[in-house]
């Protein structure tokens, strides 16, 4: 098996306050353990928490960034691998049992030392922790959740007439707005507030021809913030008014 494994750098570092690390990415890999501390990381427009005993693992070249909200201790290194039928996947995965804690503090302790052979010693842990990592990855439950649009589709058809925030909607299932607004357009084909307005058009329709409720009343059933607004969207999309609508049904 051919296996070439070097390490750029590594260092461990410790926040006593809260700290944001902005978007950034690198030429190497990068693998972050959190010692301690807790907190988010986005990974190329999706986010992923993470806690004491995860560790990320970023490919080089791939936007990312980090927000420590508390005081947090973490190992971080910056390496290359070639390792015949080993590739790492990016995101934030478990260590449980604490074995490649124990190895990335024995590869900072060989690279500080500097001794006969370090190279040799260097590269065999390297490798060792590569293998580890691939192996906690296959085992590891992730942060990754795919979006389930059936559960989102039914929340937002059943709270038509409701604000819905869709950045907190995003944040629940671990997306950037713009990440989470361009995975919904390319789903359905518009963004996630067209797709509402949509839905409070249609059953503002349903209500014109089907019921005597006043345009006012109408409009706030559908979550409009008032009958003027209602009309004047409603006109954009139907062409119409609320009122020339029912009229002509």
């Amino acid at each position: 098996m051919m296996i070439s494994c070097a390490l750029k750098q590594i260092h461990r570092v410790k926040h006593t306050i809260p700290i944001t690390i902005k978007t950034q990415k690198h030429r190497y890999h990068e693998l972050v353990y959190f010692i301690s501390g807790s907190g988010t990381t986005e990974i190329d427009g999706q986010i992923y928490p993470y806690k004491a005993g995860d560790f990320a693992f970023y490919k080089m070249g791939t936007p990312h960034n980090e927000c420590d909200p508390e005081p947090c201790d973490i190992i971080w290194l910056h390496f290359s691998f070639d390792i015949e039928n080993i590739e790492l996947k990016e995101g934030v995965f478990h260590d449980l049992d604490g074995s490649l804690l124990l190895l990335l503090k024995r590869l900072r302790k060989i690279s500080l030392e500097q001794k006969k052979h370090s190279e040799i010693l260097t590269e065999t842990c390297l490798a060792e922790i590569v293998a580890t990592v691939s192996e906690k990855q296959d085992a590891t439950e992730t942060g990754i959740k795919k979006i389930n649009f059936e559960k989102i589709i039914n929340y937002i058809d059943q709270n038509i007439n409701e604000q819905i925030d869709f950045k907190l909607l995003a944040q629940n299932n671990h997306y950037s707005y713009d990440r989470f607004r361009h995975i919904f357009s390319e789903q359905f084909g518009v963004s996630p507030y067209s797709y509402l307005i949509n839905q409070r058009i249609e059953h503002a329709k349903r209500l014109l021809k089907n019921s005597d409720s006043s345009i006012t009343d109408i409009a706030f059933d559908c979550g409009f913030n008032s009958s003027s607004q209602f009309t004047n969207i409603f006109k954009k999309y139907v062409s119409l008014t609320p009122k020339e609508y029912r009229n002509k049904n």
